[in-house]
Parts: C-alpha cells; sequence; structure tokens
C-alpha cells in the first residue's frame, strides 16, 4: 500500500488526494472505511506497542485497557465474519443475478422457437395459396 493512501488528514480520497463531500461520506461509508484501513495499516506494520493498541482501539472499541492481542483477536475475528457477510451477500447477489438472466434467455429462446413455428405455418400456408410448390 502507498503511503500516501495512509494519510492521516480526514475525509481525504487516498487516490484522488481530493476531500470527500458530505454526500459521499454518508452514502459510502468512507470515513469507517478509512478508519478501518489506516488502523490495519498501523497494526499490521507494528508488532505491538502504542500503534497496534490505538488501532484496535479506535476501530472495534472491544479491547477493554491491558488485553490488546484479544481485542485484536476478536476485532480480526469480527472482520472476518463481516468479510464472509458480505462474499455470502455478494454471491447471492450475484446467483440471483444468474438465474434472473437464464430465465430471460430460456423465455426468449421460447418465444423465438414459437415465432420459427409461427413462419413455418406460414410458408406452408403461402405455397399452398400460390401453388408455388407445384412449379417446383
Amino acid at each position: 500500500m502507498p503511503a500516501s493512501a495512509l494519510t492521516d488528514q480526514p475525509n481525504i480520497h487516498p487516490v484522488t488526494l481530493q476531500p470527500f463531500s458530505a454526500a459521499e461520506l454518508e452514502k459510502y461509508g468512507y470515513e469507517k472505511l478509512r478508519e478501518q484501513v489506516v488502523a490495519g495499516a498501523k497494526g499490521g506494520s507494528g508488532t505491538g506497542g502504542g500503534g497496534g493498541g490505538g488501532g484496535s482501539s479506535s476501530s472495534t472499541g472491544a479491547g477493554s485497557g491491558g488485553g490488546g492481542n484479544v481485542g485484536d483477536s476478536t476485532a480480526t475475528s469480527k472482520q472476518t465474519q463481516e468479510i464472509h457477510r458480505i462474499r455470502d451477500e455478494t454471491a447471492e447477489l450475484l446467483r440471483q443475478k444468474l438465474q434472473d438472466r437464464e430465465a430471460k434467455i430460456r423465455q426468449i429462446e421460447r418465444e423465438m422457437a414459437e415465432k420459427e413455428k409461427t413462419r413455418e405455418v406460414e410458408r406452408k400456408v403461402f405455397q399452398k395459396k400460390f401453388g408455388a410448390g407445384k412449379d417446383l
């Protein structure tokens, strides 16, 4: 992760380095995400000390003083559960979209088959009506 992405300035987009609007912060939850990223970067780069303890208390609030490692474990567990939940929700949404798309494709194929049958009948009627089959 580039150092520029770990800016401590509040409400700054890590890629564009421009401030987020209030609507973006509210809609997408960038502030919470930024806190998690900064806390994760501080916790991942250090082996404990002040950086790791501060990160766990700001990201989860679960640690109570001396149990820094327990708080980090709980935070990791909560983050893992959140990741699994989001992944499952995303997979379910994708599954639903795929099923909807397949249903639309099946319906279109049925309609095309019906139209082809109709065209075949119309062609036979047209041939009988004009006697095209007798000349050939």
